[in-house]
């Protein structure tokens, strides 16, 4: 099984997509998934849950035969790396035990430690300014007036 989104889907095929309820709805329209903008039509239909891709990112990371597609699992499963401690301990599993040194070393970027972990750690907030004079430094460069 290969990693696919719904948009990837070739438009002379149409397959009916899965609401967050679990119903089925009709397919996604070409000309809604070759927008630039999400529509209302579709921002349900068309879109992948981030949730319900986590799971899958887990399978593939542990069981494809395809380096490549468990490269691209890494990249999905590192998504969650800040929020998720599941998707931690996957990656450290594969920067350990993968039989890939591709995978091995995308793994390694995203563990703790790693390139990207780092770049896209959470930031602190940002400290709310306490007004003019905080823009100054208190300083009046002015002169005596």
């Amino acid at each position: 099984m290969r990693l696919s989104t719904r948009w990837a889907v070739s438009p002379a095929v149409p397959e009916p997509s899965v609401s967050c309820s679990g119903v089925e709805q009709p397919p996604c329209p070409p000309s809604a998934r070759a927008s630039t903008t999400p529509t209302r039509w579709c921002a349900a239909a068309c879109f992948p849950d981030r949730l319900a891709l986590l799971p899958r990112g887990f399978r593939l990371l542990e069981r494809d035969p395809d380096p490549q597609a468990r490269a691209r699992a890494v990249e999905l499963v590192g998504l969650w790396v800040h929020s998720r401690p599941d998707a931690v301990a996957a990656l450290i599993r594969a920067r350990a035990d993968d039989p890939s040194p591709v995978v091995r070393k995308k793994a390694g970027w995203y563990t703790p430690g790693g390139p990207d972990h780092r770049r896209t750690a959470p930031r602190p907030a940002r400290a709310a300014r306490r007004g003019a004079e905080a823009d100054r430094g208190a300083v009046d460069l002015r002169g005596d007036r």
